[in-house]
This record gives structure tokens, sequence and C-alpha cells, in this order.
């Protein structure tokens, strides 16, 4: 009995000094950026909106920086067909895992424009937008991600235009991603 309490103490003594080795090391990865594009749909929740023809299509410049483990910086560049519909947003994304599959969800600020009958000029078309989001990255290979997310967007224009929608992109990054540096 003696000998397997000793057994169990040398294991988890020998274990512990691993882990407390390793934990006060910080580590980052040698790239974070990823980038890629973006395909989706926004449906305008405005009262005045009744036709499903209203339905947005949105293509994407989508770019990603992973600068700790379970955050993200984002921006997106935005176009909503048909028409002058165009924005961009900035904000976070909050990872919950750190594996291949990793559920989000995030939030952010920017500017958008939306074309309308009512008003021709671009100043009351415009206006700050804020975007709160959940979805989840997919790695496909070490170079390749998918992203999913489904978006909420308000404007602050002369309309107070927001809406829903989802958004499918595909993301490229290094093979480097993955690899840490030990930061002394």
């Amino acid at each position: 009995m003696k000998k397997v309490l000793l057994s169990f103490a040398l294991v988890l003594g020998v274990s512990l000094s691993a882990y407390a080795g390793n934990s006060g090391v910080h580590t980052t990865p040698l790239k974070i950026y990823s980038g890629g594009i973006g395909v989706g749909a926004m449906v305008p929740l405005e009262q005045d909106v009744d036709s499903p023809s209203q339905q947005l299509l949105r293509v994407s410049f989508i770019n990603s920086w992973h600068f700790r483990e379970h955050v993200s910086l984002f921006l997106d560049v935005n176009w909503f067909a048909p028409g002058l519909n165009v924005g961009a947003d900035a904000g976070f994304d909050f990872l919950l895992s750190t594996s291949y599959f990793r559920p989000f969800f995030g939030f952010g600020i920017g500017a958008h424009h939306f074309e309308s009958d009512e008003h021709d000029d671009f100043r009351s078309n415009f206006g700050p937008s804020a975007t709160a989001h959940i979805g989840f990255e997919l790695d496909i290979t070490e170079t390749v991600q998918v992203r999913a997310r489904v978006p909420y967007y308000v404007v602050l224009n002369e309309e107070r235009n927001h809406g829903a929608g989802l958004d499918i992109g595909v993301m490229f990054t290094s093979p480097l991603r993955r690899v840490r540096k030990l930061n002394y």
C-alpha cells in the first residue's frame, strides 16, 4: 500500500510540475490573419417592408485577426445587392472553443448606406450601425476555414434600417496559424 501511495504521489507531483512549468509562459500564434469572401442574404425588418422581393443579397470581404485564444477582431466590408447598399463593420468575436469547430458570438460597430425611395441624398441614407451575431468557424484544412453566422443589423439613418440574415464565408490563412511562439 505504501508503494502505491508513493507511486501515486510521484506521478501527481511530476504531472503538476510539468503543468506549472508551462502555465506561466504566454504563447501567441505565428500568423494571426485570415481573410476571404462571404455571401449571404439579409431580410429588412422595417414595418413597411411586406414583400419577399425586399431581401438583399450580401457579398462581403471578410477579415479576422486572432490575437487571443478565445477573442478575435473582425472587419467586414459589405455590399448588399441590388443597388448601392454598402457598409463596413468592425468588432469582436468571442470564441467558445479552440478546436476545429469554434462556435462564437460577437458584436461590432460600423457605418452603412442603404438606398431609399423616399430619400435620394447620400447623407440621409447613410448612418452609423451596430451588429450582433452568433455563428461558428470550422477548419476544413490547415489553411481554409468556413465561417457561418446569423447577424442582426441596426443602421441609424433617416429610415432606421434594421434586419437579420445569414452569411457564409470562406477564409484563407497561413499554415503557421496553429504554430505557437513563446513570449518571454
